[in-house]
């Protein structure tokens, strides 16, 4: 479980810094790795690592089964969403994210899932429409404080 904390905090952390000062990005790297951490052990959330030949961990992405509300058409009352995508830089360019929603999309198809979910970076949007991945009609409103 030691090796996830790498992918999982540099990515939470790259995404935390482009809103926040580096401190509050440190303070949600914690407790995102402590979300992470506590998911796995419920068996909620599954880690995808790649590593080069030293055996460090050079790209990753988490599958986690997030509950939805019930609905008629849904034979399972949680979905596949995938997060936390993340390769090195020196590692990019050479198809490991692709193999990692490819690995991703396979879990999902073994646990019966008909889907998998996510939200796309402008890095990643070329990736996941390469594999199928549709944009949906998904709405925000972010509050001013």
């Amino acid at each position: 479980m030691n090796n996830i904390n790498t992918p999982i905090k540099r990515n939470s952390g790259l995404q935390a810094a482009e809103f926040h000062s580096k401190k509050e990005a440190k303070a949600g790297d914690r407790e995102y790795v402590r979300w992470v951490k506590e998911k796995m052990k419920a068996g909620k959330l599954t880690g995808i690592l790649v590593e080069n030949s030293k055996k460090e961990v050079v790209a990753g992405g988490c599958i986690w089964l997030k509950e939805k509300p019930p609905r008629p058409s849904a034979k399972k009352k949680d979905v596949p969403y995938l997060l936390s995508v993340h390769t090195e830089k020196a590692y990019r360019g050479k198809g490991l994210a692709t193999l990692i929603v490819k690995e991703s999309i396979k879990l999902a198809k073994k646990l019966g899932y008909p889907r998998v979910e996510l939200h796309a970076s402008k890095q990643g949007e070329g990736v996941y429409r390469r594999l199928g991945f549709e944009r949906t009609n998904e709405m925000v409103n972010k509050f001013k404080s």
